[in-house]
């Protein structure tokens, strides 16, 4: 089927569905049910072997580029095993920086993100929902806050390639 699409030019396709409307269009005006309508449509023309044409490949498309999502995943999974690889290189040499070939690499000190403790004790000021950035600049502008406080999380490795 899909070398049926590889042949028809967008002019024969135009012209496959304009002989199948003009067939419907015949025999809806002399009385016949939709059924039948498809019935004459299917043995008479080639609208519907298009139509199975582009339906095998929108599946085909489809379950490939499900099969592609699958396969993104795996390899995000596996660099992230071989950057943690990396990462124990790097601490076991004592390395914050290291210049390669392929790639410079550097250990980024974790962000401070905030963490709510216990969002019942946060006070009301930062709380219509909890307003995080709010909430955030106060602990770094050095108050103290009850239910919250700023965490830096974990180191992260950064690679540029040359």
């Amino acid at each position: 089927m899909q070398g049926v699409l590889a042949v028809f030019s967008p002019e024969r396709i135009s012209d496959i569905m304009r002989k199948a409307a003009e067939l419907r269009q015949q025999l809806e005006a002399e009385g016949y049910d939709q059924h039948d309508q498809m019935l004459a449509i299917e043995t008479e023309g080639e609208a519907l072997e298009l139509f199975d044409a582009y339906a095998e490949r929108v599946v085909a498309d489809e379950r490939l580029a499900a099969s592609a999502r699958e396969r993104a995943k795996r390899l995000e999974r596996r660099a992230d095993i071989h950057k943690g690889m990396l990462v124990y290189i790097m601490q076991v040499l004592r390395q914050k920086r290291l210049e390669r070939p392929l790639v410079t690499a550097s250990m980024a000190r974790g962000r401070t993100s905030l963490d709510i403790l216990e969002a019942d004790k946060v006070p009301a000021e930062f709380r219509t929902e909890i307003d995080k950035a709010q909430l955030a600049k106060a602990l770094k502008d050095g108050r103290e806050v009850a239910g919250a406080q700023l965490k830096t999380g974990a180191d992260y490795l950064v690679l540029r390639t040359l």
